[in-house]
């Protein structure tokens, strides 16, 4: 793979159009909103096996996923019975110390591929565009435009530049691992890294790929690639990992380190499912 093509941004040269389309189909889910004792919990049913739940910073909110078909009761034993534990990270949670949102000045730090890079804004008349040296991101924008302006002209590049890591990883991996995926998205997601639909070969990328080390990506990639022959994470699942990419175990530790931005991403580390 050249790394240095794709850390060179929406400047690199473009891979040749695929037949794979980017899906944008929402998932449905049902939602709702529970109270146990002092404890307030969301619970999403979807399409799941056991129940998991999760404590959210800053401020500590309790998500719960749970299998489609459950009733509310078990649910809300569930949640008594780790009421403890539920306080005591709440509590962690909430004693952090949490970076501040971007303003999207100049003089911000910007993450692409795990390196912090200086925003510079220039203002010009016409279209936004942004641009990469070795340690600024250039964003050119008219002077009437506001923070969020600014905001939506960096992400919007910072998800082109993702999309290009994603597709020349995918074009190098799938002739590899003889699978094909359909098409992949691109979204926010709160508790996974990425996601695969095993029947329609289907993939999700969480937005927050571009901030880590392109390993980090490529890692994902072959992950959500190796689904394709095993849906499971069981021993054949790893025996596959160790085939295609032997020091996934470490790549694995390093996507779930915090961020020079003191950020660690979904669900302060996230799954790969």
């Amino acid at each position: 793979m050249d790394w240095n093509a794709l850390l060179g941004g929406s400047g690199a040269k473009k891979p040749p159009p695929m037949s794979r389309t980017k899906s944008t189909a929402p998932s449905k889910t049902r939602r709702v909103q529970i109270q146990v004792g002092s404890v307030s919990a969301l619970v999403v049913f979807k399409k799941v096996k056991n129940l998991r739940l999760t404590i959210r910073p800053p401020q500590g909110d309790i998500h719960i996923s749970a299998p489609i078909r459950m009733t509310l009761a078990p649910i809300r034993a569930f949640v008594e019975y780790r009421m403890d534990w539920i306080e005591q990270h709440q509590t962690e949670i909430r004693s952090r110390t949490y970076p501040q949102p971007i303003q999207y000045e100049s003089g911000d730090s910007i993450l692409v591929w795990g390196q912090s890079y200086q925003l510079v804004v220039v203002e010009k008349r016409g279209r936004a565009s942004v641009s990469l040296t070795d340690s600024e991101l250039i964003l050119t924008i008219r002077s009437t435009a506001t923070s969020l302006h600014r905001e939506k002209a960096v992400q919007k590049w910072l998800r082109e530049v993702l999309s290009e890591a994603i597709e020349s990883l995918l074009q190098e991996w799938e002739p590899v691992m003889k699978v094909k995926s359909q098409s992949y998205s691109i979204r926010q997601m709160k508790t996974r890294w990425g996601s695969c639909n095993t029947r329609a070969h289907t993939i999700r990328f969480n937005t927050e790929l571009v901030k880590k080390p392109i390993e980090c990506l490529e890692y994902v990639v072959v992950h959500e690639l190796v689904h394709l022959l095993e849906r499971s994470h069981n021993a054949r699942f790893k025996a596959f990992m160790d085939q295609f990419l032997p020091q996934w175990r470490l790549i694995q530790k390093r996507l779930n380190q915090p961020l020079s931005d003191g950020t660690m991403g979904p669900e302060s580390g996230g799954r790969v499912d």
